[in-house]
C-alpha cells in the first residue's frame, strides 16, 4: 500500500487570553494541519504547531521540513514510511536510549508526520490510536479510556489567580498548574514576592488537599531557584518544573538532591538534552511534550526508560490544537497502567484556545468531567479535524503521487 496524497494546511488559532511565561507572552498558536491519504482513500491526520520561544523550529522551517519529508514519503511503500522506526519490545528492556530514534532539528514537523501515519494505520486496523500505540509499545492489556489532567490557571494578581482557580474547581479539577518566575516589571527579573502571593492565593482557593504544580520555564538562576524552593515548600507543592536553564543539568540535579521540593525537567529534555538529562539523573519528574521531542516513537522509548528508572512521567503539550492534543491523549492512555489511578497529565489546555481544529471529537461527549478526559472509542484519533473559518494561513499545499 502506498500513499496517494498529502495535504498541508496552515492555521492560526487565537488564545482566549494571553498566557504569560518566563519565555514571554503567547497570544496565538500558529501551525499546520497535515492529512495523508492512502490508495484506499483512508486518511490520517497530524498537527505541527511549533513554539520557537520554547525552543522548537520556526514556522517557516517547519513547513519546509513537512514538504520535504512528505515528498520523499510518496515514493515509498506505506509500511516503510510508517513502521521503519519501531522501538524494541518492552519485554526486552535496555537502560539506554535507542540510537535509531534520535531528535531532529524540526521536532514539530516530525511529530506531525509520524502522528498522521500512526493515525492512518490505526484507522486501517480499526483500532483507537491509544490501543495501536499500546500494541506498538509491547504492553499487554487494554488501554484505559480516560486520562487524568490538571488545570492550567493564570492571573497577574492573587485575586485573578483565585478567580481562575475557582473556575477550574467548578469544572471538577483537583490538580492545578501555575506559571512562576516571570517579570512583574519588565527588565527587573523574576519577582519572588509576587510569586509567593499568587501561589498563596491558589493554595487558599483550592484547599490543602489539592495538587499544585509550578512551572518556572527556566526563569531562575540556581541561587534564585534555591531561595524560591525554600519559600514555596510551605505551600505543599507537588513539583516545580524547569526551575533553572535547560543546559544547567548540574544545577537541576543539585536542586533534586536537596529534596526541598521535587523538580521536573521539561525544556532540558528537548533535542539531544534528553540523553544528557537521563544520564545525569538530573530530575525526579520528566514533563514530556511529545511534539517538542520529535514524535510518538521517541516518546514511547522515553516512557520505557522512565518506568525502568523510577522517574515520574507527565505528558504535556505546547498549548496546540485538537489534533496534537488528541495524539498526546492517546499516548498517555496507551502507555498508562491498566490498573489503579494514573498520573495527572498536562493535557487539559483546550479551554485556552478561542478556536480549534474543529470540535474535539477525540473527547467523548461529557468526557471532560472531574479532572479527567474520557476518550472516544472510534478508530484512530476518533475524529476528522477541520480548520475554523477565517483561521487558515496562506495557501494550502497538496502533493500527489
Amino acid at each position: 500500500m502506498r500513499l496517494r496524497r498529502v495535504k498541508i494546511h496552515g492555521f492560526s488559532l487565537p488564545l482566549r487570553q494571553a498566557m504569560r511565561t518566563a519565555h514571554g507572552r503567547i497570544e496565538r498558536r500558529d501551525g499546520f494541519l497535515v492529512e495523508v491519504e492512502d490508495e484506499a482513500g483512508l486518511r490520517g491526520f497530524g498537527e505541527a504547531t511549533p513554539l520557537p520561544s520554547f525552543g522548537t523550529e520556526e514556522f517557516a522551517k517547519c513547513r519546509e521540513a513537512l514538504e520535504a519529508s512528505f515528498r520523499a514519503d510518496l515514493t515509498k511503500a506505506f509500511s516503510a514510511v510508517a513502521l521503519d522506526s519501531q522501538p524494541e519490545s518492552q519485554a526486552q528492556p535496555q537502560r539506554q536510549f535507542q540510537p535509531g530514534i534520535q531528535p531532529t532539528g524540526t521536532p514539530c514537523a516530525e511529530f506531525a508526520r509520524e502522528a498522521a501515519f500512526f493515525d492512518l494505520q490505526a484507522r486501517r486496523e480499526g483500532k483507537t490510536l491509544a490501543a495501536w500505540i499500546r500494541d506498538r509499545a509491547g504492553l499487554s492489556g487494554a488501554s484505559p479510556d480516560q486520562v487524568r489532567t490538571q488545570a492550567l490557571v493564570a492571573g497577574d494578581s492573587p485575586a485573578e489567580v483565585a478567580e481562575d482557580a475557582e473556575r477550574a474547581m467548578g469544572e471538577g479539577c483537583s490538580a492545578f498548574k501555575l506559571k512562576v518566575a516571570m517579570e512583574r516589571v519588565p527588565g527587573r527579573g523574576p519577582d519572588l514576592t509576587w510569586d509567593l502571593e499568587r501561589v498563596g492565593a491558589l493554595r487558599s482557593t483550592v484547599g490543602a488537599e489539592a495538587c499544585i504544580r509550578l512551572d518556572a520555564n527556566e526563569g531562575w538562576t540556581l541561587g534564585a531557584a534555591e531561595q524560591a524552593l525554600e519559600h514555596l515548600a510551605s505551600f505543599g507543592v507537588d513539583f516545580v518544573e524547569q526551575p533553572v536553564r535547560r543546559g544547567d543539568l548540574m544545577g537541576l540535579k543539585r536542586l533534586r538532591d536537596q529534596g526541598v521540593v521535587d523538580v521536573a525537567a521539561d525544556e532540558s529534555l528537548q533535542g539531544a538534552g534528553f540523553e544528557a538529562c537521563f544520564s545525569a539523573e538530573a530530575a525526579s519528574v520528566w514533563v514530556v511534550k511529545t511534539a517538542a521531542l520529535g514524535g510518538l516513537d521517541r516518546s514511547i522509548e522515553i516512557a520505557r526508560l522512565a518506568r525502568e528508572s523510577g522517574v515520574r512521567l507527565v505528558w504535556s503539550t505546547l498549548m496546540d490544537g485538537a489534533v496534537s492534543r488528541g495524539a498526546a491523549l492517546a499516548l498517555a492512555a496507551g502507555l498508562q497502567s491498566s490498573e489503579g489511578v494514573g498520573e495527572v497529565h498536562g493535557l487539559g489546555t483546550a479551554d485556552w484556545l478561542d478556536a480549534d481544529l474543529g470540535q474535539e471529537f477525540a473527547v467523548a461527549p461529557g468526557g471532560k468531567i472531574g479532572g479527567k478526559i474520557k476518550l472516544r472509542g472510534d478508530p484512530g484519533l476518533g475524529f476528522v479535524p477541520e480548520i475554523p473559518e477565517g483561521m487558515s494561513v496562506g495557501a494550502g499545499l497538496e502533493i500527489s503521487s
